[in-house]
């Protein structure tokens, strides 16, 4: 999410990735019989789940999964976190306060952290135009991944909210007015993305203003 504080929009991350190898993760995993194995140096691929000590199936990337039934006795759950922010409807929010909720999959994430995110946002005038800013954010991930990986690349998806213009349409709306949202989707289909068998390495939601 992108708040504004003191003139600038600073990110503030709403969700943390959950990886095998994240402490509270791999506790449960292990307690439940599943084994655990540390990031691949030579490579640079993720910790992973597994069935046995031998590392035999299925190696899965993260920590919590929807429909996973392989892992699904050793600790891998579907749970999600959830976390409340509470937006003051009568706070001036142009001035200050949550300006953008921007979510993304793994492969923006892989090379752009949230205030990087926010700052190509801001430099494209998301509040003004949530479709152009968040798809210059695709194509610099997108950049991002030919300049480190050539060829292959996760999957590119990002979407953009603009909490400002929501708040103002709620409002005209009680009025009589209605509105609508400007909130806008975009994904990285003309990249040719590719969705990578172990789930990525970094899937999380951010928030800026």
């Amino acid at each position: 999410m992108a708040v504004q504080k003191g003139g600038k929009l600073k990110a503030v991350a709403l969700s943390e990735d959950q990886k095998p190898d994240t402490p509270a993760e791999q506790k449960r995993i292990e307690k439940a019989g599943g084994f655990v194995s540390p990031p691949e140096e030579e490579w640079g691929g993720p910790a992973r789940v597994w069935l046995d000590a031998n590392m035999t199936l299925p190696g899965l990337a993260m920590a919590r999964s929807i429909g996973d039934h392989l892992v699904g006795g050793k600790g891998v759950i579907a749970k999600p976190e959830v976390k409340e922010v509470d937006i003051d409807p009568a706070a001036n929010m142009a001035a200050e306060g949550p300006q953008l909720l921007v979510m993304a999959s793994d492969g923006v994430w892989e090379f752009i952290d949230s205030q990087e995110a926010v700052d190509i946002l801001q430099a494209n005038n998301a509040r003004a135009s949530a479709t152009e800013a968040v798809t210059k954010l695709i194509e610099t991930a997108a950049h991002q991944w030919r300049k480190e990986e050539g060829d292959y690349r996760d999957d590119i998806t990002a979407v953009c909210i603009n909490l400002v213009e929501r708040l103002q349409a709620r409002r005209r709306r009680r009025r009589g007015g209605g509105a609508e949202l400007n909130a806008s989707r975009s994904s990285c289909s003309s990249e040719a993305t590719t969705d990578r068998a172990d789930g990525g390495r970094r899937r999380r939601a951010a928030a800026a203003g």
